[in-house]
């Protein structure tokens, strides 16, 4: 039955990983099936039915895909019994964090040059634009540009400290799961959010161009408008 072939199957990789060996895994071709095997220990058969068929998949492919898991399954198992792996991992952490407190001071140093630059960089351009046209948005100008520079530079902080927690949780096998689900769960919300952006780009586009036209007309009609005294 099924579950006989799972429990059968569960029980000889738990034995072939506790066995010593090279942990290489191999798919073989027999009357019955797709053997799986790991160094040339036998474990499990694929067979015809197993593959979802409906979606396209072949047995060869599901067979693939096991043998994937298992060389996996086999190397978290040999990584948890070594003390010399955790040691590394530690010491890979340990070097990563130091590499993120140092690159988090040069960013905070770079953004305070960069930020009074660019400020003043700004300001001597707008003196030769009409105040009058643009009033007080002229005089912004220069503090909106460096808080845009700080948001970009924090979004690049954002964007390292997510690398710098991805490839901590990835050094440990306990913690290794919720790396990948991070990944796969930052990777999908991304995507879903770059297409909705580039979706609306068009309509915010227009409505950018359609407000600031208003804007500008008002301004000047407010500019060269005459009072009108009874």
């Amino acid at each position: 039955s099924p579950q006989e072939r799972v429990d059968g199957a569960r029980k000889r990789i738990e034995l072939a990983i506790e066995q010593p060996g090279e942990g290489w895994t191999s798919a073989r071709p027999t009357e019955q099936g797709i053997q799986i095997e790991i160094d040339s220990k036998p474990l499990f058969l694929v067979l015809p039915g197993d593959a979802n068929t409906l979606a396209g998949e072949t047995p060869e492919d599901l067979a693939n895909q096991a043998t994937r898991v298992l060389q996996k399954v086999w190397s978290e198992a040999r990584e948890r019994r070594d003390p010399r792996a955790a040691i590394d991992a530690l010491l890979r952490v340990a070097l990563a964090t130091v590499l993120l407190v140092l690159a988090m001071v040069a960013m905070v140093k770079l953004q305070a040059r960069l930020r009074q630059a660019l400020s003043g960089h700004v300001s001597k351009r707008v003196e030769g634009l009409a105040p009058a046209l643009f009033g007080r948005w002229l005089e912004r100008l220069p503090v909106l540009a460096g808080r845009a520079l700080t948001l970009c530079f924090w979004t690049v902080g954002m964007a390292v400290a997510y690398a710098y927690l991805n490839f901590s949780l990835s050094q440990f096998v306990l913690t290794r799961p919720a790396a990948e689900r991070l990944s796969s769960s930052l990777g999908a919300t991304g995507g879903d959010a770059m297409m909705a952006v580039a979706a609306s780009l068009p309509g915010i586009f227009v409505a950018m161009i359609i407000f600031l036209l208003a804007w500008v007309a008002t301004r000047i009609v407010s500019r060269s408008s005459v009072p009108v005294w009874a």
